[in-house]
Formats: C-alpha cells, structure tokens, sequence
C-alpha cells in the first residue's frame, strides 16, 4: 500500500485491511506499507511518514506501533506540534520516543520517503490509498471483498499454477 496517514481514506482503508482482510488471510499475505504523504493537502503527513520510518530504524515492531497510533489518533495532530503530540501518544509503548524524536528533528528518514514518493510516481500512484496485490491495482477506499476477491484470485491462480508443475 502507498499511503498518506493523515489521509481520512487511507485511515479507512487501514482499518479495514488490519481488522477484515489481514486477519481472514494470516500468513497468506504479506502487507507492505509505503509512503507517500500528499503534503500539499495534509500539513503533518510529511512529518509522519518521516517518524514512522524512523520507528522502523528501531525495529519492525516499533514501525507498526507507530503506524497504529497514527492511524488511530489520526485526528489528533497538528502541524506545529506534532512531534509533541505523537510522542505523549506513544508513551508507555514499545518505542524509544527520544530517539524517534531525535530522528524525526534531524530528518534522518527523509531519503527514505523520497524513494518511496519517487516510486509510486514511477507506478502511476498518484493518490492514496493506493494498493497492489501481486501486480494488480487497487485503488481508494474499497471495502473488504474488494480486496478479497483480488486476493482469492491471486491463491486460487498460484494453487494451480503450482499444480501444473508437479
């Protein structure tokens, strides 16, 4: 997924690809999360996708905490203080909150967002959410069987294929 997390339709599609679609396929999928924060339209997207990769220098872990809470407090920030806000937002989490901060105020990650803002643009991702499941687009806030239907085609298609290599 290419996305932007102070977009409300991203916020929508991430509820429902963690609570719906992830969890009716487990270990059959794998969710990759890319960035591209739509800064002329969202003021603090830019500052998030920078602090959540800085949460993925610290671990895996700490990227999807970071993810979540952005996610589910995606009403709660402002611009001006958003480093503040995100980091009382994750107190008592799994996430060195100085050093993310350090990160964040240093733009360590900026790099890291440009090379994903530059390959979405290379795949013609021009507005979040925007979605590729095995080569095939999805765009915008789909509801789950959306994304199912790609899904159980995509396991149906390898089921076979892997069958007529035997």
């Amino acid at each position: 997924e290419y996305s932007d997390f102070q977009c409300p339709y991203c916020s929508r599609a991430w509820e429902i690809v963690e609570k719906e679609v992830i969890p009716a396929y487990g270990d059959k999928v794998r969710f990759v999360f890319k960035q591209l924060p739509l800064k002329q339209i969202h003021p603090w997207a830019e500052a998030a996708a920078m602090a959540s990769e800085c949460a993925l220098k610290q671990g895996n872990d700490q990227f999807w905490t970071v993810y979540n809470v952005l996610f589910e407090n995606q009403e709660g920030f402002e611009p001006g203080t958003f480093g503040d806000q995100l980091g009382e937002k994750l107190a008592g989490k799994n996430v060195d909150v100085p050093k993310l901060r350090a990160c964040l105020d240093a733009k360590e990650t900026a790099a890291a967002v440009e090379a994903d803002e530059k390959e979405a643009i290379e795949i013609g991702a021009q507005s979040t959410p925007y979605f590729v499941i095995n080569g095939r687009r999805v765009q915008g806030a789909q509801d789950a069987n959306a994304f199912k239907s790609v899904i159980d085609a995509q396991l149906v298609y390898d089921f076979y294929r892997t069958m007529c290599r035997e």
